[in-house]
């Protein structure tokens, strides 16, 4: 029998604590970026100039973003704000991560640069141009 202050046999045991949310989203962004092919210096210039040592940080769990650092770095991923915070990350097949990355170094590039590639680019996915060599 319990004495007085102790709880008895159909007293809970104590919950787990929840997951930190720096816990959760360091990892995601790191992750993101990975799979985007970028560097902390990249995404912090896609991301309106976050700086990368802030990047780290993030990334570490040391900080964690506020909701408009949040939107800067889902937008410098090209990504929703959601897919910062979804529990499991979509796989994405390797041509598309491949293709990611590529569009996250042209949008680094200048203007002329960017639209050259990109008429290029149009030039090789023209209808009759060969999408594949032999």
């Amino acid at each position: 029998m319990p004495h007085r202050g102790q709880a008895g046999p159909s007293a809970s045991a104590p919950a787990s604590p929840s997951p930190r949310i720096e816990d959760i989203l360091g990892p995601r962004i790191r992750l993101l970026r990975d799979q985007a092919g970028l560097t902390q210096t990249e995404l912090g210039l896609l991301a309106g100039g976050l700086a990368p040592a802030e990047i780290s940080r993030y990334e570490t769990g040391r900080r964690v973003p506020g909701l408009i650092a949040l939107h800067r770095l889902a937008r410098g991923l090209g990504l929703p704000i959601s897919a910062l915070l979804e529990p499991q990350p979509a796989q994405k097949s390797p041509m598309f991560r491949d293709l990611d990355a590529v569009l996250a170094r042209l949008r680094l590039q200048s203007p002329v640069v960017r639209d050259r590639t990109i008429r290029v680019m149009n030039m090789l996915i023209a209808d009759d141009a060969p999408l594949m060599q032999p």
